[in-house]
């Protein structure tokens, strides 16, 4: 059985080692791909309403968390430059997934809804047994992941939205590692 410690070592040798990527994976990886790209590109199926997320939760910016929770309009259109750097992010979560799937490593809860005192949120996944959320950030913001200074240092309320999850799945059975 597969432990979150291994995870990298694990992807990185079904990346150099060409072993592991197998049908499973390939289907999954495709299902996921299929329906980012469908929910960023297709037609819209929803309107947008306002309020608080685990995703904003954290947020510095009282002016900004005040729109997301009052407005009654999305605000400015986004350039597309920036349209498709999220869609990279999103098509990053979907390749590490299906690349951890591939390493032997059980994945399960994609994007499940998690509720906690009434915010809603939607978790990446869970990876032998531990919530995952996957992140894709520049180098400088990356390093604060690594340093550990994100925890004094969190521009984007990141600790804020993965305690969320962590607190909002204490009774959940797929996240055995608490």
């Amino acid at each position: 059985m597969k432990t979150l410690d291994t995870l990298i070592p694990d992807i990185y040798a079904v990346v150099s080692d060409k072993g592991g990527w197998d049908k499973v994976a390939q289907d999954h990886y495709l299902q996921l791909v299929g329906t980012t790209m469908w929910s960023r590109l297709g037609p819209s199926s929803s309107t947008y309403s306002p309020g608080l997320r685990m995703s904003n939760i954290g947020q510095k910016c009282e002016r900004k968390l005040w729109y997301n929770l009052n407005a009654d309009v999305e605000g400015h259109p986004l350039p597309p430059n920036l349209y498709l750097r999220f869609l990279m992010g999103d098509m990053v979560e979907d390749l590490l997934l299906s690349l951890a799937m591939a390493a032997g490593h059980t994945v399960t809860g994609q994007q499940d809804t998690i509720e906690l005192y009434g915010i809603k949120g939607h978790r990446d996944a869970v990876i032998d047994g531990v919530n995952v959320d996957v992140k894709s950030a520049s180098a400088t913001n990356f390093s604060k992941f690594k340093s550990g200074a994100l925890m004094t240092d969190d521009p984007y309320g990141y600790i804020w939205q993965l305690a969320s999850y962590v607190k909002g799945s204490e009774d959940d059975p797929l996240v055995t590692d608490k």
